[in-house]
């Protein structure tokens, strides 16, 4: 929805080369009541709106939500989280994923959110720094490396 109604001013304007997607955390908040059919079909699109456009698109997992959030939550972003990572290997594109990430480092993990599903601003260093490192940045041109995270 509103990411297609405003795509013109958030993406296109910039005549971007890359465009980095995370999509998905509140989607799984069954309240929007948007399918995983639907989430699949509108990240599809988006990613072609991004080719369109001469953009090479970036998908991106969202962090990891804990465990205590209600059950369907908890299953739809397994859902969702599988959704993008099926559209960046059939599409071809590349996934930054998260998810995995912080999956695997669980146990720092909590000391990275705000609540059971936000980062806090030790989350967003850590995600920044993921980035930089699945792009092959170096270490030593981003400012975020150096700056503590639990």
């Amino acid at each position: 929805g509103d990411l297609f109604d405003t795509f013109a001013w958030r993406v296109s304007q910039f005549y971007p080369s890359v465009v980095f997607i995370m999509v998905g955390m509140n989607d799984c908040d069954e309240q929007y009541l948007l399918t995983v059919s639907d989430f699949r079909n509108n990240l599809l699109e988006l990613v072609g709106k991004v080719k369109n456009i001469g953009a090479q698109p970036v998908l991106q997992t969202p962090c990891t939500i804990r465990s205590n959030q209600n059950a369907g939550m908890v299953k739809r972003y397994y859902m969702l989280i599988d959704v993008i990572r099926e559209i960046g290997n059939i599409r071809s594109v590349p996934i930054i994923d998260h998810a995995k990430y912080w999956k695997e480092n669980i146990d720092k993990s909590v000391s990275w959110m705000n609540d059971e599903m936000h980062p806090n601003k030790y989350g967003h260093r850590v995600m920044a720094n993921y980035i930089f490192e699945c792009i092959s940045m170096d270490e030593a041109n981003y400012t975020t490396s150096t700056l503590f995270v639990p």
